[in-house]
């Protein structure tokens, strides 16, 4: 039981340090808009970690700290809101235990998993004006470490449109059981 928390665990910090925000620091590297965290399904750990795109809108994006705050650029100029129509690719990676591991998480639960979205600006909070599910698919874990203890990933790819979103919000992504039961809640920002 132990090891398998320390597994979950060490897996969940990994995921979670690779590009998953921004920078204060003048950068020229491109910025990743990006979610990572852990949930628990059916009693046993799994990680989840998404991203926000469309790619080409974060390929020439970097920031840029000034006596004013924070500036996002790219090679147009001035970036002050995100584009109106943007896409999030989620993977909920897992479980972790070797019992669970055995027979993959239950796919009707897995395609009952609901999402709501919502921007946030310091505490405030408020929906998007559109959201929707495109898809939901079952694949290999992204990475090849995970793939040869994990069986399975479930894909979930959503569109968010809204218009004149400050590039400086978080999105929110509430995921939340069949059974209303919240699973985690994460959150993405530059």
């Amino acid at each position: 039981m132990f090891s398998t928390r320390l597994i979950a665990t060490s897996v969940a910090l990994l995921l979670a340090t690779t590009g998953t925000g921004g920078t204060n620091q003048d950068t020229t590297e491109r910025l990743v808009m990006a979610f990572a965290g852990v949930g628990e399904i059916d009693g046993n750990s799994v990680a989840i970690r998404g991203q926000v795109g469309p790619a080409n809108f974060f390929e020439n994006l970097r920031s840029i700290d000034s006596k004013n705050g924070t500036v996002f650029r790219n090679s147009d100029g001035e970036v002050r809101f995100f584009p109106d129509r943007i896409t999030v690719t989620l993977f909920i990676i897992g479980p972790f235990t070797k019992r669970a591991r055995d027979s993959g998480p239950d796919a009707q639960y897995m395609e009952g998993i609901k999402f709501k979205a919502e921007w946030k600006r310091g505490v405030e909070r408020r929906p998007v004006q559109a959201f929707r599910q495109l898809k939901v698919s079952v694949t290999e874990p992204p990475d090849a470490f995970l793939s040869r203890v994990i069986k399975e990933c479930w894909v979930y790819e959503f569109v968010i449109e809204d218009s004149e979103v400050p590039i400086s919000d978080h999105l929110i992504l509430d995921v939340t059981s069949p059974e209303n039961k919240r699973l985690a809640r994460l959150s993405a920002h530059l």
